[in-house]
């Protein structure tokens, strides 16, 4: 097949054209291998242990931008893991085409592929240049997808949900029993009208229907701030830049990854923001420092105050406008804190990152 012949000349090319076998590779879940014989790349899915083929250099390229992952192994240890199949193209990275059919598909999970029903299509969800986001893909693999429903317009299907819910090969693996039902809808949640340049701030949405909806997230401008497995997503977005107006979207996609866009409104970004005072003390010790931070809110009477460190470390405050925390001694190097305060509205306010350090 001349997508597959091409895979094998890439191949040639950037691994070389003499690589050195790895005898006795540990093989481990999510590696991508071939023997050292016969040119084709295999994923190792670690939901069942089996071994799944990229059927072209296209379709590997939606999933990694180089082959430095690719380890070589023997044509024994290769045979002893079991194949399971086709690698699919990554939902929302590409639309694809056949040469035996003029339609142009957008790719959903599951190894299902979706009409676009024209350009005006394509445009509003690839953009103007959507003929450039297209894939090649061969006749003999075009039979591995099923075909799903129309893609009508934006509203229908939205590559950046598709890419953020699909980031592991292996959670497109698994087609989904039955098929689609009617595309889950998300009931409004409540917005402030403006916020501060500088800050972010609290949104939730829940779901009406249907009752088997399981994944839903939260965007600001088609950036994901919140995901969720349940009926109820809620997060916090931001901060923002002055004079902005954030446009705030949930995705829900149902059991049968049939997803629905809905907007919940658009907040306007003032000029100005109320900042909490943040403080740093040290107390000194031999070779270590021990920071302690304390922040106060300056307005408003805030629901919780929590300090975040580098590494995700959090002190949470609840009903007090005063949280302090002590870190343990630090070592040499930078270190980074940021605060941020949520009011009784919802509405939460973000410092400025402090940096501790270096030290000396």
């Amino acid at each position: 097949m001349r997508n597959a012949l091409l895979f094998s000349l890439v191949l040639a090319l950037l691994l070389g054209a003499a690589p050195v076998r790895i005898a006795h590779a540990a093989i481990l879940p999510s590696d991508l291998v071939r023997s050292f014989d016969v040119d084709t790349i295999y994923y190792v899915s670690p939901a069942d242990g089996k071994r799944y083929s990229f059927p072209s250099v296209g379709v590997y390229h939606t999933w990694y931008a180089n082959f430095e992952r690719v380890a070589f192994v023997s044509a024994e240890e290769l045979a002893a893991i079991p194949f399971g199949g086709v690698v699919y193209v990554r939902p929302g990275s590409a639309m694809v085409k056949v040469t035996t059919d003029p339609k142009t598909y957008a790719v959903a999970a599951g190894g299902k592929l979706r009409h676009v029903a024209n350009e005006e299509a394509a445009a509003s969800v690839y953009g103007a240049d959507w003929n450039t986001h297209i894939i090649d893909i061969d006749q003999a693999f075009f039979a591995n997808y099923d075909i799903g429903a129309t893609v009508a317009g934006a509203d229908d299907y939205v590559p950046a949900y598709e890419l953020h819910m699909n980031g592991e090969i292996f959670q497109t693996l698994d087609r989904p029993a039955g098929g689609a039902g009617a595309a889950p809808q998300s009931m409004n949640g409540t917005l402030p009208s403006s916020i501060g340049a500088g800050s972010g701030f609290y949104a939730e949405t829940a779901m009406l229907s249907p009752s088997n909806a399981d994944r839903m997230l939260l965007a600001a401008n088609d950036v994901v701030f919140a995901r969720c497995e349940t009926s109820v997503c809620a997060g916090v977005a931001g901060p923002f830049f002055n004079a902005e107006n954030i446009k705030v979207e949930s995705y829900a996609c149902d059991a049968y990854r049939t997803c629905r866009r809905t907007a919940l409104g658009s907040v306007h970004i003032l000029p100005s923001s109320s900042m909490p005072n943040l403080s740093v003390n040290f107390d000194h010790h031999i070779g270590t420092k021990t920071a302690t931070l304390t922040l106060a809110a300056s307005g408003g009477t805030p629901s919780h105050i929590s300090i975040t460190r580098e590494a995700g470390q959090t002190t949470t405050c609840a009903n007090t406008n005063v949280c302090q925390t002590e870190s343990p001694p630090l070592s040499l190097g930078p270190y980074t804190y940021t605060a941020l305060a949520c009011d009784e509205a919802r509405r939460c306010v973000f410092a400025d990152p402090i940096t501790i350090g270096p030290l000396y």
